[in-house]
């Protein structure tokens, strides 16, 4: 549990807009842990490290987490009552 809120916490304080706290929160609690690891190595070390503008790095971020949910049968979406 503490390594997810590590990750939840790199997460939000490396690749937060504003709007995806919610998000990454989701993400993180439903994605089992070898998944959410596997994905963390490569946003560290391929994304995070590329030459590529913040909002196009979320944006990656957002892809990888829906691919690794949709394989998954996992919603990532937050339903409000």
């Amino acid at each position: 549990m503490n390594k997810k809120v590590k990750i939840l916490e790199y997460l939000i304080a490396n690749f937060n807009d504003g709007r995806r706290k919610g998000f990454y929160c989701l993400a993180v609690n439903l994605i089992c842990f070898p998944d959410l690891e596997k994905s963390m190595k490569r946003i560290v070390t391929e994304i995070d490290k590329s030459g590529m503008d913040k909002i196009k790095k979320i944006k990656c971020i957002i892809e990888l987490f829906e691919s690794i949910a949709e394989k998954k049968k996992i919603e990532l979406k937050l339903r409000k009552q």
